[in-house]
């Protein structure tokens, strides 16, 4: 029997696994810094649509580096 977290932790990579299968991704491969340049290109290009979404201007002085910085947190934020 497994610990309970041990447990949690099998748990909660499973769901990861599944969720990751889902969106057309590859279980058990985490996407860090050496991930190739489409992929940080398409999460930069989301993080800018979304911008423009809320009505702001992405290419502005304030928000110009926004959508490599959010990109950046959240490598970090979900790396293993």
């Amino acid at each position: 029997m497994l610990s309970g977290a041990l447990a949690r932790t099998a748990v909660r990579d499973n769901l990861l696994e599944t969720k990751v299968s889902r969106m057309g991704g590859k279980p058990g491969v985490a996407a860090g810094p050496d991930t190739g340049a489409s992929e940080g290109s398409s999460l930069s290009e989301l993080v800018r649509q979304q911008l423009v979404l809320f009505g702001e201007d992405p290419e502005r002085p304030g928000l110009a580096a926004t959508p490599e910085r959010v990109e950046k947190s959240w490598r970090w934020l979900l790396r293993g």
